[in-house]
């Protein structure tokens, strides 16, 4: 097999631009990252000045030339663009919402949030074509415009398995203005002048793809729980599998898909009562082996659609025990429910059962959930080969020289 050279993974996440370099073997030579403010995110110049800075440190840091690069980026972040490839305007960003117009004439033609976003972004005076953050900062460093992937393109409208722009997209116009779609992994372009001068450029990914990716997810079955704010259960399927009902989505990804959804339970109903370092050290004197029976529901407002879709399923947090080892305890128990029922609900929509669970994000740091995990989820655990999104961004342009994908796509 051909030697791919140092290969440079970038995550473009919501508080700061991270690079990893990995050698031939899948070792980390060097690693870099920029935080980047609230106020700056939304900035294109900011975001591009940070990966620029980024991009330069994990070159410096690695010693030698990078021959290869990809992006992983927040899914549905878009960029509204002008005849020469400038930004027109502030990043969309996933979590922006589209005024009530475009929300209205998307749905009318069963469009979703992200295009109703895309028709505000063209709106601009100025604005020929629209892009994704990863395939904006691919198309920056090759010095001319190259093709989305279909994982950061999915929610605004393209369709996996035909690998084309949806029905919806084109009855609004947008085709014609979106890029051309790529599988993830593709080989794209080669970056002009700049710190990466010469490397194959390759389709990229949403963050979340990259953090599976990360994880060591390689067989059907495979699946990573990633406990954040939310609660994301993710498992490798031979088959797609969707379910609008509970925001059930899936990702194309190396001949497979990436099944996943996620709980509005999560992180979030921990810190409503405690900080992070009080629950790792409550964490640890929790005691698998005596469950509480609390029954909580780990919400922290109204409303849950995986893996049950009631919007009107209210949190319960109470009654509170006296010892707040007991309390977090109750809490834990909840988010472990949520997720065995979440790998059953995404069975019972037909994705393969978990062979292997692997944790993910900031909840692994919390000995108590692990524990609990460990004691009452029926399928192995396994550890991470990466916690690092970066890390799955490069694994993937590994993977695409590795099985020769080329580019290919249209927008029409």
């Amino acid at each position: 097999m051909a030697d791919p050279g140092l290969t440079l993974g970038l995550d473009l996440g919501t508080s700061g631009v991270r690079a990893v370099v990995l050698d031939p073997a899948g070792g980390i030579r060097a690693a870099a990252d920029r935080a980047i403010t609230a106020a700056d995110r939304n900035d294109p110049n900011a975001v591009l000045a940070a990966v620029l800075a980024v991009l330069e440190a994990a070159v410096r840091g690695c010693g030698g030339p990078v021959s290869r690069l990809c992006v992983a980026g927040t899914s549905g972040t878009l960029l509204a663009l002008d005849a020469h490839g400038g930004a027109v305007g502030p990043i969309s960003l996933y979590s922006d919402t589209a005024a009530a117009p475009a929300q209205a004439r998307a749905a009318a033609v069963g469009a979703g949030p992200v295009a109703a976003r895309a028709l505000e972004a063209l709106a601009r005076p100025g604005v020929v074509r629209l892009a994704f953050e990863p395939d904006w900062i691919l198309g920056h460093l090759a010095g001319h415009p190259v093709p989305a992937d279909l994982n950061s393109a999915l929610k605004a409208g393209a369709d996996p398995l035909a690998a084309c722009w949806s029905g919806p997209v084109r009855a609004l116009g947008l085709a014609a203005v979106l890029p051309d779609l790529a599988q993830p992994g593709a080989s794209l372009a080669r970056a002009g002048a700049g710190p990466v001068a010469g490397a194959m450029l390759h389709a990229g990914t949403t963050d979340g793809c990259a953090a599976a990716l990360a994880a060591g997810l390689a067989q059907t079955g495979d699946a990573v729980t990633i406990l954040g704010s939310t609660l994301v259960l993710k498992v490798l399927s031979d088959v797609p599998v969707t379910s609008a009902k509970h925001g059930v989505y899936s990702h194309r990804l190396l001949g497979r898909w990436l099944v996943g959804g996620a709980s509005n339970a999560g992180g979030a109903v921990l810190r409503q009562f405690f900080t992070d370092d009080e629950a790792a050290r409550l964490g640890g004197q929790v005691d698998p082996q005596r469950p509480t029976g609390l029954g909580y529901v780990p919400l922290t407002r109204p409303g849950e659609r995986f893996p049950i879709a009631d919007p009107e399923l209210s949190p319960v947090t109470g009654p509170r025990p006296a010892s707040d080892v007991v309390f977090l305890q109750g809490l834990l128990e909840a988010l472990v429910a949520v997720e065995r029922r979440g790998y059953r609900t995404l069975a019972a929509l037909g994705a393969p059962e978990p062979r292997r669970l692997i944790a993910q994000g900031g909840g692994r740091h919390n000995p108590g959930w692990m524990a609990l995990r460990a004691a009452q989820l029926p399928w192995p655990q396994a550890t991470a080969r990466f916690q690092d999104t970066a890390a799955g961004a490069a694994l993937l342009a590994m993977a695409g020289f590795q099985r020769g994908i080329g580019a290919w796509g249209h927008s029409a």
